[in-house]
């Protein structure tokens, strides 16, 4: 038996540790049903804008199956061969049980129909993740409604996601998902009055979400601001807030900013917290320069709190080698694939391999970064795939054993995130 195929097998056998995702479950199912749902809901969408497409072609679904084929046809013989399509592909083809080749304009219309049957059945979605994909826990970021907590608590671990208050300071201004601290006042029985007690509504907001079985914070700030984050000094912070946001600069905001980014991830170490932060690439077309959204600019963030467990996302990509090299030089950072084998197969592919070079074995790990149960099975398979031929590489190297090369698979599909999120619990 080859390699390749002794650590396929193990990899399969693996009930998963998801890191990350935004599945969104019965219910609070929101995506629209069918094929459109699933081509315009996910990362696919931005392959046909690129090869054409305008985005208002997806704004509005058509009125017919027929039409919707239409938006897609033109575009569809470039597209059918980039990562994010062959994801989704690739999970179609496991969920519905076919082999054809390629999508064409009756496969669609039937994949449309076997597709809305299936999610009309409210626990569908669920079997497909725990069952098909194989899927014991998932980290789960509802940006969609920070303050949710899905019902569905033998799969899903709550995360908090802070952009609402980090960039929110005062009444009226949202994140970059229209979402803001303010709005849940009266949800956690907190009245801001002043800078005190803005910080009060941040720790009501966040023992809510522990007492709901948070395990962790997010800060998906890249989306917002750039990531270059310094250590600010509380009473000019307070300062600056007491000031408002008609006389404050866009330098001044950005101290505030940087202040509640550090009370936040202070208050969540201090609560045993691990922090996951997206660094690199932007989903979509946003406006924001890659330097913006390098990884190098969390140094101070990270330099400051040596006891804090940082979970960096998407491997920076494209700067992989950068948050590599950042997490040989912090013990409390750990290096997270998620989201990368959709963007390039290949790339998560190489990138791995020189992570497994630079960093020890328990600091990988792997996460899907979807909102569909059909894209989250897409996202194991591809993930799995990457594990195995990049430990299938280090083995035909020479670079590694191959009972090495099967442990490494456990740690990083498994071991790995329930050694950081769910840490067994010290005498």
């Amino acid at each position: 038996m080859s390699v390749r195929t002794t650590l396929a097998e193990h990899a399969a056998s693996i009930a998963l540790f998801d890191t990350h995702e935004h599945l969104a479950l019965p219910p609070a199912d929101w995506l629209p049903p069918g094929m459109w749902g699933l081509l315009t809901g996910h990362y696919v969408y931005v392959d046909f804008h690129l090869a054409g497409a305008p985005l208002e072609a997806f704004a509005q679904r058509p009125e017919s199956v027929e039409e919707e084929w239409a938006v897609f046809a033109p575009y569809l013989e470039t597209v059918q061969t980039t990562a994010y399509f062959r994801f989704v592909w690739a999970a179609l083809q496991q969920a519905f049980d076919f082999s054809a080749p390629e999508l064409t304009a009756d496969l669609y219309a039937d994949l449309d129909q076997r597709l809305r049957a299936a999610q009309a059945d409210p626990a569908w979605g669920k079997r497909l993740v725990q069952e098909t994909a194989g899927i014991e826990r998932a980290l789960l970021d509802t940006f969609w409604d920070p303050v949710w907590l899905d019902p569905h608590t033998d799969l899903f671990d709550p995360v908090l996601r802070l952009n609402g208050f980090v960039m929110c300071p005062w009444e009226g201004l949202v994140d970059h998902n229209g979402n803001s601290f303010w709005f849940y006042q009266d949800l956690v029985g907190v009245t801001v009055t002043d800078f005190r007690s803005y910080l009060d509504l941040f720790e009501a907001m966040l023992e809510r979400h522990c007492r709901g079985g948070a395990v962790a914070v997010k800060l998906a700030l890249a989306y917002d601001r750039p990531l270059d984050f310094q250590p600010v000094d509380r009473g000019a912070a307070e300062r600056i807030w007491q000031s408002g946001p008609t006389a404050t600069s866009p330098e001044q905001r950005k101290v505030l900013q940087d202040f509640l980014t550090f009370y936040a991830v202070g208050r969540a170490t201090e609560r045993g917290l691990p922090v996951q932060i997206h660094t690199g690439i932007l989903e979509g077309r946003r406006g924001r320069s890659l330097l913006e959204v390098s990884p190098l600019g969390l140094i101070p963030l990270l330099s400051a709190y040596p006891q804090a467990r940082f979970d960096l996302f998407h491997a920076g990509f494209p700067y992989a080698r950068e948050l590599g090299t950042i997490a040989m030089g912090f013990p409390n950072v750990w290096a997270d694939l998620c989201w990368v084998p959709l963007i390039s197969d290949a790339g998560a592919v190489q990138i791995l391999e020189e992570w497994i070079d630079m960093l020890p074995g328990n600091k990988l790990l792997w996460g899907g970064d979807c909102t569909s149960p059909v894209a989250v099975l897409g996202a194991a398979i591809f993930g799995r795939r990457v594990v195995v031929e990049a430990l299938a590489r280090k083995v035909e190297g020479g670079s590694l054993s191959e009972k090495q090369a099967l442990r490494l698979t456990e740690r990083i599909l498994r071991d790995n995130g329930f050694a950081l999120f769910h840490p067994p619990e010290k005498d």
